[in-house]
């Protein structure tokens, strides 16, 4: 190749012109060639002006880390391109062997090829070079003489310089530079926007809710799987159809759709959807337009969000927490809302009649100036250990002392962590006042009953000596002068010793009913068996006289006074004898489990009572019976009911008249004793 000359003439343009057209050249190559045309004669001129052309036309090059490869018989072209070029471009000549050009496995940024000459080999290297480093820019040199015919295939490359005009090379390397970085950033750009379509589309056909999008005529154009589910349309069968079609003419989601592409604005709103099915939706839209270059409503995409069970949970809320402060508002109990700070909250009219404040200047009140002084730390321990209950003092608004039942539970958030607390307060200020009224009452009536039983033990003690000596002489005055006495007279005597004997039996039962609490004994384990043995024992000669007959289940062992529980058998089974019928007298003794306790039957076959009368049957000196026919004081039941009564139990009867008596009575088998 023979040394770049100038552009000189407008011949030498003309001739460039026709050989372009020759060639066959593109129709993108005309802005080129019009600016070729235009140049003057200086190369300085032309420079600058491709250099602020090349500017204009495009955005800047980045030239660090370009590689041009120069395939070329002409060596000294590649030094001369590197000039043009600067430093920051690395221009290297292609390898060639036996004739053939040799292509490096890294694609160059761009490839100049040296096409003067009718080159078969560098027709086909242009073939091979587009197959191996497809999207490679190609700058072609090409002669200038139109007598020398140019291979087709250099025809294609993307820019061109004709070998009388090299010093234009640099410009047009950086011109196909430029150009190849253009469509690799577009190509990128295309690739990025491909991947972020393919992202949206997965994105709407995984979303959870209906996403709808439709035309600027609202005719549907995606319709992702939710919206099956909930809208219950198919998208085969949603897709082309208007929204009215699908929702009916007028509808509010119709409307709302015209009111965002109307608007070119979004809208948000609620509205309700009546299923096929009939089920009522609740909805929330989320409607967007999507706008073209010009700013014109191209599509909407509508996001609907199933707000139906949302709706449910809050009008629950609602309900609920009307309900809690209409409870909390009309409580007979004084309630208040405490935050963890101490601040009252919220108080309701109770608190505020029992404290002696109105609720707006009760707000205005530290939790624990209401507390009374010595309670405070025992109320902060009951709200920080919450849900507590405790018993605490308050001070009312004019000093006085309440007291109250405390009773703390706090609400929590998702997290478990407090909020606050709902403090419950019940007035017991009357009831303290009524218990230390009561306490009083109990000491004195412990009192009272102490000295009424030691009087009663006294009394009987000192009246039994009297009653001996009474009974004593009377008896002695029949003896020795019987005989000098009349009938009548005889008769009053031993009126007087009867007397005298039910006396002395009435003072013993006094005694002993007395001694039931004085001379008590601590409750041990007893057994029943042996309690109703000695009980038999001490009615041996009544139960022979009688040809009685007692039967009995085993018995258990229970915690007792073993002396009270025989007097209690004793009783019972005396009764029985005491009060037979014609038939012989048999007494029949069970016991029941009854979980918690005993239950002890002592059945008999005599002559029974009036059920109308049983009320009596355990009440001091209480008879149902004529003492002329069935001797007795009246207190031995008495007696058996004091007894039962102390170790906890209850006692019992049950009969009809003729058909004989059953006593039950209970032992715990934790007796609570009184």
């Amino acid at each position: 190749m023979g040394p770049v000359s100038p552009i000189g003439s407008e011949e030498a343009g003309s001739s460039l012109l026709l050989l372009q057209l020759r060639a066959g050249l593109l129709e993108r190559q005309l802005d080129r060639m019009s600016v070729t045309e235009s140049l003057g004669t200086s190369t300085g001129q032309e420079l600058a002006a491709v250099r602020a052309w090349a500017s204009a036309s495009g955005p800047p090059l980045s030239e660090d880390g370009l590689w041009v490869l120069y395939i070329g018989k002409d060596l000294c072209a590649v030094d001369e391109l590197q000039q043009q070029l600067g430093a920051t471009i690395k221009v290297t000549a292609a390898e060639w062997n036996n004739g053939q050009v040799v292509l490096v496995s890294r694609a160059p940024n761009v490839v100049v090829i040296e096409a003067t000459e009718v080159q078969a080999s560098l027709a086909d290297c242009f073939r091979q070079i587009r197959e191996t480093w497809p999207g490679v820019p190609v700058v072609a040199i090409l002669p200038a003489n139109a007598a020398v015919e140019t291979p087709t295939a250099f025809l294609e490359a993307e820019q061109v310089v004709f070998d009388d005009r090299l010093q234009l090379l640099g410009w047009a390397v950086r011109k196909a530079l430029q150009a190849y970085l253009v469509e690799n950033e577009r190509r990128q750009a295309d690739q990025a926007l491909g991947a972020l379509a393919q992202l949206l589309t997965e994105l709407v056909r995984s979303a959870p809710v209906p996403i709808v999008v439709c035309d600027r005529e609202l005719r549907v154009t995606m319709w992702n799987p939710a919206a099956e589910r909930v809208l219950e349309w198919r998208a085969s069968e949603a897709a082309g159809k208007t929204i009215g079609e699908l929702f009916g003419e007028g509808s509010e989601l119709e409307r709302l759709l015209n009111e965002a592409r109307q608007r070119a604005s979004p809208v948000e709103a609620e509205f309700s959807y009546q299923r096929n099915d009939g089920q009522r939706l609740e909805l929330r839209l989320c409607c967007a337009p999507l706008l073209d270059s010009s700013g014109a409503v191209e599509n909407l995409a509508a996001v609907l969000v199933d707000v139906t069970e949302l709706k449910l949970v809050i009008r629950a809320y609602r309900e609920t927490n009307e309900r809690f402060f209409s409870a909390f508002q009309s409580a007979p109990t004084g309630m208040m809302l405490a935050g963890l700070d101490g601040q009252i909250l919220r108080a309701n009219p109770a608190l505020c009649r029992m404290l002696g404040y109105e609720e707006q200047r009760l707000r205005q009140v530290r939790l624990t100036d209401l507390i009374h002084p010595d309670d405070r730390t025992q109320a902060q321990l009951s709200i920080e250990t919450a849900p507590a209950r405790t018993e605490l003092r308050l001070m009312h608004a004019h000093g006085d002392t309440v007291y109250c039942d405390w009773h703390v539970s706090t609400v929590c958030d998702e997290s478990n962590q407090p909020q606050y607390a709902i403090i419950q307060v019940v007035d017991l200020t009357e009831r303290k006042r009524a218990e230390e009224q009561i306490r009083r009452y109990a000491s004195e009536l412990e009192r009272s009953n102490r000295e009424l039983q030691q009087f009663a033990y006294a009394a009987s003690h000192d009246l039994q000596e009297p009653l001996r000596m009474v009974r004593g002489f009377l008896e002695l005055l029949e003896r020795r002068y019987g005989d000098q006495l009349d009938q009548t007279a005889r008769q009053y005597i031993q009126f007087a010793v009867d007397g005298a004997a039910r006396m002395q039996a009435l003072i013993r039962g006094l005694l002993d009913y007395s001694r039931v609490q004085t001379h008590a004994q601590p409750l041990r384990p007893v057994s029943l068996e042996k309690v109703l043995a000695q009980a038999l024992a001490n009615l041996h000669a009544s139960l022979v006289e009688a040809h009685g007959e007692v039967i009995h289940e085993p018995l258990p062992t229970v915690k007792g006074d073993e002396h009270q529980l025989v007097q209690v058998f004793q009783n019972l089974i005396g009764n029985a004898i005491k009060f037979r019928s014609e038939r012989t007298p048999r007494v029949i003794i069970r016991a029941n489990d009854r979980g918690h306790e005993w239950e002890i039957s002592v059945q008999d076959n005599g002559v029974g009572f009036d059920p109308a009368q049983a009320g009596r049957l355990f009440q001091m000196f209480q008879r149902l019976h004529p003492r002329s026919k069935y001797p007795g004081t009246g207190i031995g039941l008495a007696l058996c009911h004091r007894i039962i009564e102390r170790h906890g139990g209850r006692i019992w009867a049950e009969s009809r008249p003729g058909q004989g008596a059953t006593f039950y009575f209970t032992l715990p088998k934790e007796p609570n004793v009184s």
